[in-house]
């Protein structure tokens, strides 16, 4: 604390308010005797304006404070990369999970789309193309059906609700019950 008086005093002139330990302050005058800013004329009961020296003025922060906030503000900043880093990564890793879906899909396409190649390629769908172009076997009778040709009745031979050789007769359903329980009555 000596050391920091005897600099002060020594870097300031005799006489100064620096040199006896206090600092000035704008606006004050400096010390008794000396002459006024150039251009203000002394006025009785006025301050004249004093030169500040600013290394006097004391200082609102102390280089520990300081320190401490630039520490701090190091701190903050490698805080902000860190979650930016992790956003990036979290980002990735949903984009990765994204492409294992879309290859998963990919790659059922593909066995869809090799199966289909295996049925196409196989003899038997092969002749059967080749019928519709009229290319069979020598007993085999080629035949189309006309474009404008009507669709069947639903009663015709073949269809879904009549097959050929089924029983026609039409059991409710309580006499489907009592024949399954006791047996044909007939």
């Amino acid at each position: 604390m000596a050391d920091r008086d005897r600099r002060s005093r020594a870097a300031s002139p005799e006489g100064s308010p620096a040199a006896a330990g206090k600092p000035t302050v704008p606006g004050k005058a400096s010390a008794p005797g000396k002459a006024s800013a150039p251009g203000n004329a002394s006025a009785p009961g006025k301050a004249s304006a004093a030169v500040v020296d600013p290394a006097a003025l004391p200082m609102p922060i102390s280089r520990r404070r300081l320190a401490f906030v630039a520490g701090g503000l190091v701190v903050a900043l490698l805080l902000v990369a860190f979650g930016h880093q992790v956003s990036d990564a979290a980002a990735a890793s949903d984009r990765a999970a994204q492409l294992r879906i879309v290859n998963a899909g990919l790659r059922s396409d593909l066995a869809d789309v090799q199966g289909d190649l295996g049925r196409v390629q196989d003899d038997t769908y092969v002749g059967i193309a080749a019928r519709g172009y009229g290319l069979g076997a020598k007993h085999e009778i080629p035949f189309v059906l006309a474009a404008d040709a009507p669709t069947l009745s639903p009663d015709a031979p073949g269809s879904a609700a009549l097959r050929v050789g089924a029983d026609t007769s039409v059991k409710s359903p309580l006499d489907a019950w009592l024949d399954l329980l006791f047996g044909s009555g007939g």
